[in-house]
């Protein structure tokens, strides 16, 4: 904004000044005074006040145009929202694009892409296309894409189909577009055992767990690509878990809500003696050369200052009746697996979260560092895997957590 310039008058208003009578014989020095006065005084008055008067004309002419810029950015906002408002009345109007359909120009469709939530405005109004938007450039433009609500992370409202005996078999829904199904499986005792999710080239599978009494005791879920995600919840263990080396009584299921499940298994009591425990998942995967699979886990130490704790795959034999460690010697217990946490011994009760892949097969002993660059090979005798952990090594009194160990297989 320019500056507004006061208009300042000299400091001594020549009032006193004698003009210089006729035949007056001290004319030339009045005059010269009179003269002085005028060059001194009021010329550089009077250039001050025009130099004054023009800075405050810019004034005005900048001050104008800076309110007509407002102005205009005013105007542009109130369309931007008007724009804004009437794109999210589209966007909330949004329908499934279907070939074969009739569109008029402005409708508003979700595209046929698996992920992402692309938007499409229809340009020229027609039907009878089996073009899908993405690939149609003349009848749609793309607007954005919308993160919205996943059906596999929370309940979806859906068709649902029954049996003869009024149970719920099945059910069909669509979300941004895109069609998606559950599948339920029940057993002979009337308990369901196991829900399947499918949308957007997306699965997950859940399977329950019951106790003698028909109660449910726990369950399991797993995206599409986990082979093993060991859910310490309750019933999972000792259930899925076998205790190689150390006594499995020290270990329990406990209730805690900083945990990513909302429980952990606990390994250890910290009131003297040996609470080191090796412990290994009962399901095993058949090792693929060419797979590339990332191990995911989180874990912290309770108590206890000397314990430390290692996580990794534990692999088999191709017969199954030894494991096979990192030397490529095969062996009765745990000791020296394809661990990807080493000797890990954090500040106690701080939760720590690692992700280390492992691919292909070595000639020998197993090698790499576990990163995505150089992952850790399977020993040359390993022919299946399962994940793993130690705590409290070496046989340490303490308390260790375990929130998840998951390994998956990353697609190509």
């Amino acid at each position: 904004m320019p500056t507004l310039y006061e208009i300042q008058l000299p400091a001594e208003v020549p009032n006193n000044v004698e003009l210089p009578p006729v035949g007056n014989p001290t004319f030339a020095s009045l005059a010269l005074k009179y003269v002085n006065h005028w060059v001194n005084v009021w010329v550089p008055a009077f250039n001050t006040l025009n130099q004054t008067v023009c800075n405050n004309a810019q004034y005005a002419a900048q001050s104008a145009q800076f309110a007509g810029e407002a102005m205009s950015n005013a105007q542009a906002a109130f369309a931007g929202a008007r724009q804004a408002q009437s794109a999210a009345e589209k966007i909330s109007g949004a329908k499934a694009w279907v070939a074969g359909g009739t569109w008029a120009v402005d409708a508003v469709v979700w595209g046929t892409e698996a992920s992402g939530s692309p938007l499409y405005r229809c340009l020229v109004a027609h039907s009878g296309s089996s073009t899908p938007p993405k690939d149609d450039p003349t009848r749609w433009r793309f607007i954005s894409s919308v993160t919205s609500v996943d059906p596999l992370s929370g309940p979806s409202a859906e068709t649902l189909v029954y049996d003869t005996r009024g149970r719920v078999v099945s059910g069909a829904f669509t979300q941004d577009g895109k069609s998606g199904g559950n599948t339920l499986v029940w057993g002979g005792d009337d308990n369901l055992y196991k829900v399947s999710t499918s949308w957007a080239g997306r699965q997950r599978n859940v399977t329950l767990r019951y106790d003698g009494n028909g109660g449910l005791a726990g369950y399991t879920a797993s995206d599409a690509n986990e082979l093993i995600n060991s859910l310490f919840r309750p019933g999972a263990f000792p259930a899925e878990w076998a205790t190689v080396t150390g006594d499995p009584a020290v270990a329990s299921i406990i209730a805690e809500s900083s945990a990513a499940t909302g429980f952990v298994l606990r390994v250890g009591k910290d009131i003297g003696g040996n609470d080191c425990v090796f412990m290994r998942h009962g399901t095993l995967i058949e090792i693929n050369d060419t797979a590339l699979y990332r191990l995911r886990c989180r874990y912290r130490i309770v108590s206890g200052d000397a314990g430390v704790i290692y996580a990794g795959v534990a692999c088999r034999n191709a017969e199954n009746t030894a494991y096979v460690n990192r030397s490529n010697a095969e062996s009765s217990n745990l000791g020296l697996s394809h661990y990807a946490v080493n000797a890990a011994k954090p500040a106690l009760g701080v939760w720590q979260t690692g992700e280390y892949y492992y691919k292909g097969r070595s000639s020998g002993a197993s090698t790499g560092t576990g990163t995505l660059s150089n992952p850790i090979t399977f020993a040359s005798l390993a022919k299946y895997f399962t994940i793993m952990h130690v705590a409290n090594h070496n046989n340490q009194s303490g308390k260790s957590e375990f929130d998840y160990i998951i390994v998956e297989e990353v697609p190509a």
